[in-house]
């Protein structure tokens, strides 16, 4: 389970295993800086907004959504800071769509705080 301590003026708890957020939870899972697990960090907050992404994308591939495809590129693209387009944005999701899969890399080592940053020795 992960708490947050404090985040958008709330306590947030989220339980193992598969969850189904909205926008509001989706959002404060991805973003908690701290919480009540003492092995969290920068890292641990990265993988849990690649999992929010990446569910993301999931969704936004489905049959029903095909259809909200113009509506859902401006929702996505309006508070992001670019150049793209809503159209250059959705078809750069087309291509990774189409791609069918990707390859993810995955730094190693060991997070430490060095300094009060977090690191990979």
């Amino acid at each position: 389970m992960i708490s947050s301590q404090n985040f958008d003026g709330h306590s947030w708890q989220f339980g193992k295993g598969p969850i189904h957020l909205d926008g509001r939870r989706a959002l404060a899972y991805a973003r908690i800086r701290h919480t009540t697990n003492t092995a969290d960090s920068d890292i641990s907050r990265t993988e849990r907004q690649q999992r929010v992404l990446q569910a993301l994308m999931h969704q936004i591939v489905t049959p029903s959504s095909i259809f909200h495809l113009p509506s859902l590129g401006r929702a996505v693209a309006k508070p992001l800071a670019t150049d793209l387009s809503a159209n250059e944005l959705l078809g750069m999701g087309w291509i990774k769509f189409r791609a069918g899969r990707t390859l993810e890399c995955h730094l190693g080592g060991t997070p430490l705080v060095l300094g009060g940053q977090d690191v990979l020795q």
